[in-house]
């Protein structure tokens, strides 16, 4: 494959929250040749989004089988990536801010949709 071009934009609406709970990332390695589009919308908060955009692309590119060239493996890896990412935001919780009320840890979640382009797939 010659070159790896990716072209991407992204827009963000608030709405009538006072604050943003959503994030999103995009994300290319054009010397692997690999890229990651993704959207975290966030509900409850934007601790649980905001964890994901910093630490799900990473658990997922660092599991073994995401670099096989079998589509099997591949999903695999991306499902176990995201496990991995949901037991660490369990071990950071903690770190987090607290829910409105102020009487207890936050009560964010998310909801994560990615692409994954690997070369021409």
């Amino acid at each position: 494959m010659e070159g790896f071009r990716v072209r991407a934009s992204v827009s963000q609406h608030q709405g009538g929250r006072a604050y943003m709970e959503d994030f999103s990332s995009v994300t290319v390695d054009a010397d692997n040749q690999e890229a990651c589009f993704a959207v975290y919308d966030g509900h409850g908060g934007h601790d649980a989004a905001y964890f994901c955009q910093r630490n799900l692309w990473h658990n997922i590119r660092k599991q073994k089988l995401f670099h096989s060239k079998e589509e099997e493996k591949v999903r695999t890896a991306v499902r176990l990536g995201f496990a991995e990412t949901q037991r660490a935001m369990w071990y950071n919780i903690e770190k987090w801010s607290k829910h409105r009320s102020g009487l207890y840890n936050s009560t964010a979640g998310t909801t994560a949709s990615l692409v994954v382009v690997r070369g021409d797939r």
